[in-house]
Parts: structure tokens; C-alpha cells; sequence
């Protein structure tokens, strides 16, 4: 019997890398509408992600209905807890979390992968990272539930059981793109300069293969960082901010640019500023911020 042709393999893809415009412009032409009634849903799930990626919130809240599938449904949570937390909104948060909890425990709501991956990516951003390996190690074979895995594995310092993910990924999805770029992710977080070129040249035949974006662009510069090429890593992030100027982790790493090439601190705090704007709660700015405060409070012991 020959193998079912994915009908979302591109639109997939687009998501992976990060083009997610294309992604919308994808998911909203007619012609390209799939067969099955499956697909018709996790198309739509992909286009109200890269809404919800684009900070388009208020958008997938208002399309999607209480009548929509539990996928959907997981989807405007999540769009609700990503708009809370950019508002500093906690009593927001909880809420959504809470309503997830209850959409898993609805039926079989919680055999979903859909489902399953998208209340991951939630309690991930809570900072939940047990209860989100309980979540996604329910899909063993979905490239997505996987990814989240592996970072958040490399989240709890666990590079070994990450490189296990790797391991396991080679002997059934070799190929995909987003097992390239869960390896180019787990080879960064080892560190060394054998590694950080291996996931630089993953990151630059994807670019090269499929398109150009500002996710494969940044990864590219942060390798180049690895190997103490700033100069290099600034260049190819400027770029990437041509492509999209609220990019975050472009944002990010163009301030540790400016630092690293002795730029003029206006230069930084210009690219801080920007960061700020573009993701108030990104770990950067978060991490930052209290460097700060612990420098502040050590300080006023040597008030005179």
C-alpha cells in the first residue's frame, strides 16, 4: 500500500521555519484546501499558530467558536494566555491554564496531539516543565510533541536526554526539517566550536533549500557568536531585522552584538528598547532586569 501523501507537508514546513506569513497566505487560499476533514482542522490550527505567532491575538479569539474542534479551541487558549502575559496580566494566565486543564479533561480531549502539544507549549511558558513531558511524551512519534521535549529538556539542563531525542529522531525522521533543526538547537546548547558548525550548516541549507528567515538567519548568527565571530553574527542579524523588525531573538542578540564589537552603549540600549517593546517578558529582558536589581541592592550597602 502506498504511503498517504501529507497534504500539509509545506505548510508544515513554512511553520517550522518561521515564515509565518507564508503559513497565513497558505492556509487561506481555496486551491489549496485539503481533502480530508483532519487536515481541513490542522490547517486551520496552523494558520490561527502563526496568528498567534505574529501577536495577532484578539484575531484568533474572535474566529474561533466554542462549536470548533477541541484543537482550535486549545489554540485561542493559548492565543488568551499569550496576550495575558504580554499585558503582565497573571490573573488572565491562570485562567487560561485553568481552561486548558479542563479542555484536556473533556472527553478525549487528552489523547489528541494537537491538544496535547499546544497545552505543552502553555505550561512551558509557565515554567511547568514536568507536567509538560507528561503532556507531549503521550506522542513519541510526533515531530512537534518531540521538539517541545528536546527544548524543554535543554531547558532543565538535561543536554543527555536531549541528545537522546536526536538519536532516536535519525532512525524515523532523519530527514524532516524540523529533526534538522531540533539537532542544530541540541548541538548549540552542547557548545564547542564543532558543534555550533555542524548546527550552522544545518541552519544554512535549510535557508538555502526552503526559504530564508529570520528564525534560520538568528541561528546562523548564534553559532558564529559560539565561535567568537560577532562581526559575522552581527551581519547576518541585521539581515534577519530586515526581514522582521520585532523579531525578539534577533532583538536579543543584536544588543550582545553591539556589546561583544565595543559598539557605543546607545547602540545596545537601542536594541534593549526595541526588545522591550517587541516582548516586555522575553527571558532576556527578564534575566536582565534582575541582574539589576540584585546590582541595586548590593550597591545601597556602600551608600555613604
Amino acid at each position: 500500500m502506498a504511503e498517504a501523501v501529507d497534504e500539509l507537508l509545506l505548510l508544515r514546513n513554512q511553520f517550522y521555519l518561521g515564515s509565518f506569513q507564508q503559513v497565513i497566505n497558505e492556509a487561506t487560499n481555496p486551491s489549496t484546501t485539503p481533502r480530508t476533514d483532519s487536515a481541513k482542522v490542522e490547517r486551520r490550527v496552523f494558520l490561527h499558530r502563526a496568528y498567534v505567532a505574529q501577536g495577532r491575538y484578539n484575531l484568533v479569539t474572535s474566529e474561533i467558536g466554542p462549536n470548533d474542534a477541541p484543537e482550535l479551541q486549545a489554540v485561542s487558549i493559548l492565543a488568551r494566555y499569550m496576550q495575558a502575559s504580554g499585558a503582565g496580566n497573571n490573573a488572565g494566565k491562570e485562567a487560561a491554564v485553568g481552561d486548558m486543564g479542563t479542555l484536556m479533561g473533556e472527553g478525549t480531549n487528552g489523547l489528541s496531539t494537537i491538544v496535547q502539544l499546544v497545552a505543552g507549549t502553555v505550561l512551558y511558558h509557565e515554567g511547568r516543565f514536568e507536567d509538560v513531558l507528561r503532556a507531549v511524551v503521550q506522542s513519541p512519534k510526533n515531530l512537534e510533541c518531540v521538539a517541545l521535549a528536546t527544548q524543554t529538556y535543554l531547558k532543565l539542563d538535561r543536554p543527555d536526554l536531549a541528545r537522546k531525542e536526536v538519536e532516536k529522531l535519525k532512525t524515523w525522521a532523519d530527514d524532516a526539517t524540523l529533526a534538522q533543526l531540533i539537532e542544530a538547537w541540541v548541538n548549540l546548547y552542547s557548545g564547542g566550536e564543532e558543534k555550533a558548525q555542524e548546527s550552522y550548516y544545518i541552519f544554512e541549507e535549510l535557508a538555502s533549500s526552503k526559504v530564508s528567515t529570520s528564525k534560520l538567519l538568528t541561528g546562523q548568527a548564534v553559532c558564529r557568536m559560539q565561535a567568537g565571530r560577532f562581526a559575522d553574527a552581527e551581519a547576518l542579524l541585521l539581515e534577519s531585522l530586515n526581514k522582521n523588525a520585532a523579531d525578539p531573538e534577533t532583538l536579543a542578540n543584536l544588543a550582545i552584538c553591539a556589546n561583544a564589537t565595543g559598539k557605543p552603549a546607545e547602540v545596545a540600549t537601542r536594541y534593549l528598547n526595541q526588545l522591550k517593546d517587541a516582548s516586555p517578558n522575553h527571558p532576556f529582558i527578564q534575566e536582565l532586569q534582575l541582574k539589576e536589581s540584585l546590582f541595586d541592592r548590593a550597591a545601597q550597602r556602600y551608600v555613604l
